[in-house]
Order: structure tokens, then sequence, then C-alpha cells
């Protein structure tokens, strides 16, 4: 299931990096902001059970306060970037995308490096 969540993550993320270089429908970019805000506010119950394998290193339940405090924060921002593309359309919403998604930050810390 984690896998599943995380996986969805990187798809709509890199959905939205392929619209902003026009290499992909322009008109997509508010569903794929939506569709990653609603993804990122299951992916930290995705983790709860102490379940340990995959890409996930043990850190993530070893320091759980801080991990479950990145995954809120990342949610919280995937949700305002939604919201601002939905108000005001992929350019009101483009300049919060690096703000938004701090996957890299939780990555170097809490996952595998892929082999």
């Amino acid at each position: 299931y984690r896998k599943h969540i995380m996986k969805t993550l990187g798809e709509q993320s890199a959905s939205l990096g392929m619209i902003v270089q026009q290499k992909a429908p322009a008109e997509n970019f508010v569903l794929h902001a939506q569709t990653l805000a609603l993804v990122a506010g299951m992916a930290l119950k995705a983790f709860e059970p102490d379940v340990t394998g995959g890409e996930a290193k043990p850190e993530v339940w070893s320091k759980w306060d801080d991990f479950s405090k990145r995954m809120n924060e990342f949610a919280a921002g995937t949700a305002a970037l939604a919201k601002v593309a939905q108000e005001g359309g992929m350019a009101a919403a483009q300049p919060l995308m690096k703000d938004a998604l701090t996957c890299k930050g939780c990555h170097d810390v809490f996952r595998e490096k892929k082999k």
C-alpha cells in the first residue's frame, strides 16, 4: 500500500513538471495538483504500521516525530498548491511548486537510495 501511495505522489509531481515544461496539457494542471494534495493527505497513514522494508529506512519509525512533521508539512503545502491552482490556475500556482514539492529533503533522510 505504502509503495503505491508514494509512487502516485511521484507520478503526480512528474506530471506537474511535464505540464510546466509544456510537455503535457496545461488544462490538466489543476487536476494533477488536486490529486497530489489528496494523496499527500493519505501518505502519512501508509507509514503508521511499523512495517519495515521497501525503500523506507528504519529512521522513519525511530524518528517518527520528525518524519510525521515533514509529511504533514508536505500535505499542507500540496493542499495550498491545489487551492491556489484551482483559484488562479497554473500561472498563480507555479511559484508555489518549489515550496510544496519538498520530497528530496525527506528522501535524503528517510529513504534508501535506489540501487
